[in-house]
């Protein structure tokens, strides 16, 4: 579907804006290869803050007292500023005037560009607001910055900030290196430590969604199926005496007819043939299935391991039919707590492929990967008894 003249014709009109904002986009997010002219905006701008929020009038009698070479270094580097920004504008604009103009593909390219970029920007802003309406957080984060801001200008914790004017000079640097590698490294470093982490769970209410402290005991577990009668019913004609009086042979059969019962595949031809020849005998029993998720975490040198955050989920879960988590015991102990009324009708634990989670557990794929941290597989077991 080819793209209207009308909408070709308004987009190569705003062609120039789009190149300004994806130029300004790039600084923001340190996504250039021309770092040193980054850091000469970062100066420039810098200075420029101070000068513009001057709010006291320099005195030619009080001229010793203030800062005489920094203030006209700040309003040098404003408008130097300025009318760089102003040249840079009119070049662009006047270059693409001068120029063929831009096909469709150059358009769609340089849009795309453009909203990736904001989208990176709008998360990173909407990270500062509240999710779900919960504004108790925003007036935590007011907070803190306040006390800190009282702090480093009560007890002058960094030096040359001691005042507003300081103050705003400082956050504007830091949100303009916070996209830098060297500042998303130290991030990153920082964030490996538990306490640091655990730290920000407490502050924010941010847990893991599967998070609990409730631990439940297999024979917990085995009850909670049985409430919720979390078990599946099987009808088996009995064709010789072998299928009863073998064990073998009668776990093979049930093996069947729990597989099709899990394909969704009723036993109606079973079922026919008893309403038809109701003469053959038949045997109810009742299969009943645990499951249990083990969670493993990425640790040092790629490997992973058994130990998980304290505020995430444990190394084995369960979750209940109605959503409920809790912590589980290792699987292998379970045979030991069952009913004896319960006969087991695997030999081993089934364990399904490992899927390959995000540090907030998000589903990523079924291969490990770089941006892979958890992963969680399930362990099932299945029992059997007549009903």
């Amino acid at each position: 579907m080819s793209t209207p003249p009308v909408v070709l014709k308004a987009l190569s009109n705003i062609y120039p804006l789009l190149i300004v904002i994806d130029q300004t986009l790039n600084n923001m997010l340190w996504i250039t290869n021309d770092v040193p002219h980054i850091f000469v905006n970062i100066v420039f701008v810098s200075f420029s803050i101070r000068f513009l929020l001057i709010t006291d009038i320099i005195s030619v009698f009080d001229i010793g007292n203030h800062s005489l070479l920094i203030d006209y270094i700040g309003l040098l580097s404003t408008s130097f500023y300025i009318c760089s920004l102003a040249y840079y504008i009119y070049s662009v604009a006047s270059e693409i005037q001068n120029s063929e103009p831009p096909t469709a593909d150059d358009l769609v390219i340089l849009i795309e560009n453009v909203q990736d970029k904001l989208f990176s920007v709008k998360k990173d802003f909407l990270n500062l607001f509240p999710r779900n309406n919960d504004y108790k957080l925003t007036f935590q984060w007011i907070t803190l910055a306040t006390s800190i801001q009282t702090l480093i200008f009560k007890f002058n914790l960094i030096p040359y900030v001691t005042d507003t004017t300081s103050y705003l000079i400082m956050c504007f640097v830091l949100m303009c290196i916070f996209h830098t590698h060297t500042f998303q490294g130290v991030l990153e470093i920082i964030w490996r430590l538990k306490f640091v982490r655990s730290l920000y769970v407490w502050w924010s209410n941010d847990n893991d969604k599967l998070y609990t402290k409730r631990q439940i005991t297999p024979l917990g577990y085995f009850d909670m199926l049985i409430s919720d009668k979390s078990y599946i019913t099987v009808k088996m004609i009995i064709q010789s005496s072998e299928e009863i009086t073998q064990f073998t042979t009668l776990r093979t059969r049930l093996i069947q007819l729990c597989e099709a019962e899990d394909r969704h595949e009723n036993n109606t031809i079973e079922t026919e043939n008893i309403e038809k020849t109701p003469v053959i005998p038949s045997i109810e029993f009742n299969i009943l299935k645990f499951c249990i998720e083990e969670n493993q975490r990425k640790w040092n040198n790629d490997t992973w391991e058994a130990q998980t955050l304290p505020f995430e989920r444990s190394n084995f879960t369960v979750v209940s039919s109605c959503g409920t988590s809790f912590n589980s015991d290792n699987p292998l102990t379970y045979d030991k707590q069952i009913p004896s009324n319960w006969i087991k009708l695997d030999d081993i634990w089934h364990k399904s492929s490992w899927d390959y989670c995000n540090k907030n557990w998000s589903y990523i794929g079924k291969k490990d990967s770089p941006e892979c941290f958890t992963r969680t597989r399930v362990w099932s077991f299945r029992y059997f008894q007549k009903k």
